[in-house]
């Protein structure tokens, strides 16, 4: 049954990466940004991870998307999502600033392919795209998609966005 769901999982990867927007699956590197390696050594949640950059462990908040809350419904999925993705690989992180915790706010890619992490997240149905400070459509679209397509947490009606969430449950963030 596992072996069913991973190739499951890897061919809807395959084909979600072939249905992108081809300006959507390159690196948006340019100038202002700095780019590093790194590796990841934990995911904390859907859209922060913890990794080595240099033998210094840093923060990185994926930028552009919000996923659920650990105690949110789709919450661990999304965290176990990323996971998936990301645990003990090599990442390039793209950022050009902080956030108010201090944490790298960039965008991922797994080190030497170039589609977004980020845009990943959203596209399988297991992060929003962060509307509050997103600035590539390409993101929404991909929200939009999933939603009409109930994949991940559009499968379920109602549900508080993770700053929904955390405005009524400020305890659990």
């Amino acid at each position: 049954m596992l072996k069913v769901f991973l190739l499951i999982k890897l061919f809807f990867i395959f084909i979600l990466s072939m249905s992108m927007p081809v300006w959507a699956t390159y690196n948006r590197i340019d100038g202002h940004n700095q780019n590093v390696v790194c590796k990841v050594l934990y995911v904390i949640d859907g859209d922060t991870i913890k990794c080595e950059i240099n033998n210094v462990k840093k923060i990185v908040r994926l930028a552009n998307i919000d996923a659920p809350e650990k105690r949110q419904r789709w919450g661990k999925a999304s965290q176990n999502y990323l996971r998936s993705l990301l645990n003990g690989r090599y990442v390039l992180v793209s950022y050009a600033k902080k956030d108010k915790y201090k944490r790298l706010l960039g965008e991922v890619f797994l080190y030497n392919q170039s589609y977004s992490v980020n845009y990943i997240m959203v596209a399988t149905g297991n992060a929003y795209a962060y509307k509050k400070y997103i600035k590539d459509k390409a993101y929404i679209q991909a929200e939009e998609k999933a939603r009409k397509n109930k994949l991940g947490l559009w499968q379920f009606d109602g549900l508080l966005s993770p700053e929904e969430f955390r405005k009524k449950y400020k305890k659990y963030h």
